[in-house]
């Protein structure tokens, strides 16, 4: 039966376009939808072209510069546009390439899987894979690649016996320059040369693992409270690279194709990722952030983008985590993927038959959040190396991880060098790690929601910006807050909901573990405080004076200048002041 919200919606659409436009409807003869108006012939593609699948998460992006003109198949040819009577205005060879991202259902076993189950809240599941599709004649065709594949493979078993599929159930898409990356969260958590699983000849890791990626893939099981859902692996981040390079058909003309990078895995499947996002810098690189919850997907009875199952409420210790790739390992890759040793060369360079495999891969995971657990308490806990480590010097300087766990609390631990007793709701007596700076790693709150952006600047002088300030929001819950010392207000003082907190650094220097300066919407005191959904727009065109530094709120926009005479703008649903913009504080290398 048809969502009663979602036909109403669909028949408002109708109705407001019958009485905005002068409409003339036909088909293109490829499935699409062209529709005249008094401004012009607008059409409509099907790009999956999959009436009985599930396609959901389409993401759009355009490179900023013009190619030959070319259909999906290779065809060399003039792209026309028409006018609003339906007469040839005019034809260009030349078309910016275009790319679009999203999930659909795919065959298995001959098969389509079925109906894609959906509770209330919004929760989907089914066999579907991450593709990208890219259209070289403004939209008129595309041509589309299944870059996860894997919606017929299993990695996991469940209680009841059941292979579970690997299904894709989120991504995102973004282009710089002449390349572009995707990301998808999968079901399906083995294989794709995780960096935190490569070993050198001798055993050891090449990435050392501080931060917990590894492990066992998890599920959890919602049978008790939705019993249609069931039992559901914990999912995993994937990503994939593609670059449009130059080259030439049969007949000597200039032709361009996209070359994409085996499917590339970041994480175990330990922990429940979550709300992906990814951004990209020409020169710089591409970054990517997302949530993971040690719990799995907390589940809820919202409609829509808001609480139901979004990942909007997560289990406390859900992390913010983050990856990224500079813009000159983008394209390296091996020149035998087969082979024992990898030789890098570059994707232009590549001759191979299959899929290349990348050379050098996505930076391992580091979690940008402070809400992970550092206890003290003997041989049956085990600690992330972050926990007891020395991290003064991270990245550049790091000691080798401990074969063996140390004792705790450690003076040069960053995060361990102190402790202090707490007793657990439950009554448990704790001793929970304190950082150098003061911070109590209790893990009671959880972060969600991230949203990310870059500001590409030129960090060695040269004109070239080759490196990308990061611009990170997120939301995290209040833990209840902290009450106060007056026990007759104490339990009316309580501050509950979320804050809002906002994270600014260098794209290749994260920082992490870390927990902002501020939060720019923390309220105490009785009242409920919810702020939710992150919002960014860059603005361009403004400079900032040679000898600026620092931030300047102006009216709802924040400006931040470094010593570089770098520039990020900020836009959201709150309020700024000068205050709230010294978050942004962009850093000079």
């Amino acid at each position: 039966m048809q969502n009663p919200k979602k036909l109403g919606i669909l028949l408002l659409l109708a109705t407001l376009c019958a009485f905005t436009l002068s409409i003339a409807l036909a088909t293109d003869g490829e499935g699409g939808l062209i529709i005249g108006g008094d401004d012009g012939m607008m059409f409509r593609r099907n790009v999956s072209k999959t009436p009985d699948s599930e396609t959901a998460d389409a993401y759009i992006g355009m490179m900023e510069f013009y190619v030959p003109a070319q259909s999906s198949d290779g065809i060399v040819g003039p792209v026309e546009y028409y006018g609003g009577d339906g007469a040839l205005i005019e034809t260009r060879d030349y078309a910016k390439p275009l790319f679009t991202s999203y999930i659909d259902g795919v065959e298995v076993d001959g098969q389509h899987s079925p109906v894609v189950r959906v509770v209330e809240g919004g929760i989907t599941f089914g066999t579907r894979d991450a593709f990208v599709a890219m259209s070289l004649d403004d939209g008129t065709s595309w041509k589309r690649a299944n870059l996860s594949d894997a919606a017929h493979l299993s990695s996991f078993t469940l209680a009841n016996g059941t292979e579970y599929p690997g299904d894709t159930y989120s991504g995102v898409m973004a282009v710089a320059g002449d390349r572009v990356i995707a990301a998808w969260l999968s079901r399906y958590c083995m294989g794709g040369d995780a960096a935190y699983a490569q070993k050198d000849e001798l055993g050891a890791s090449i990435y050392p693992d501080y931060f917990g990626v590894a492990g066992s893939q998890k599920s959890i099981d919602y049978s008790a409270e939705y019993p249609e859902v069931g039992e559901i692996p914990f999912g995993c981040v994937w990503t994939a690279r593609g670059q449009l390079l130059p080259g030439t058909d049969d007949a000597g003309q200039d032709i361009y194709e996209i070359v994409w990078t085996k499917a590339e895995r970041l994480t175990s499947g330990r922990r429940d990722a979550n709300r992906i996002e990814v951004a990209g810098v020409d020169d710089a690189g591409f970054a990517l952030v997302w949530q993971e919850d040690p719990e799995g997907l907390r589940p809820g009875q919202g409609l829509g983008p808001g609480e139901g199952w979004s990942g909007a409420i997560v289990n406390a210790k859900t992390d913010i985590w983050y990856s990224f790739v500079g813009w000159d390992d983008f394209d390296q890759v091996c020149a035998d993927p087969a082979a024992d040793e990898c030789v890098p060369v570059t994707l232009a360079e590549y001759e191979g038959l299959t899929l290349p495999k990348v050379a050098v891969p996505m930076e391992i995971p580091v979690r940008l959040t402070d809400n992970g657990k550092c206890q003290i308490g003997g041989d049956n806990i085990v600690l992330p190396p972050y926990c007891y480590m020395d991290f003064s010097g991270y990245p550049d300087v790091m000691e080798d991880i401990p074969e063996e766990q140390p004792e705790l609390p450690l003076a040069d631990a960053t995060y361990c060098s102190d402790y202090v007793d707490w007793t657990t709701p439950g009554g448990a007596a704790q001793e929970i790690c304190v950082t150098q700076d003061g911070r109590v790693l209790i893990g009671r709150v959880g972060a969600s929601r991230p949203r990310i952006g870059l500001h590409g600047y030129d960090q060695d002088g040269d004109g070239i910006d080759d490196s990308a300030w990061v611009i990170l929001g997120y939301e995290e819950t209040k833990a209840l807050g902290e009450g106060t010392a007056d026990e007759e207000t104490d339990a009316a003082a309580i501050d509950v909901g979320k804050n809002l907190w906002y994270q600014s650094f260098d794209m290749f220097h994260p920082d992490i573990i870390g927990q902002p300066v501020a939060s720019v919407s923390s309220r105490s005191g009785v009242r409920a405080n919810y702020n939710r959904r992150v919002k960014y727009t860059h603005v361009k065109g403004w400079k900032c004076s040679p000898t600026q530094s620092g931030c300047k709120a102006i009216g709802a926009w924040c400006w931040d200048c470094s010593l570089r005479n770098a520039i990020t703008s900020v836009r959201s649903v709150f309020p700024m002041d000068t205050a709230i913009c010294r978050i942004w504080r962009l850093k000079s290398a």
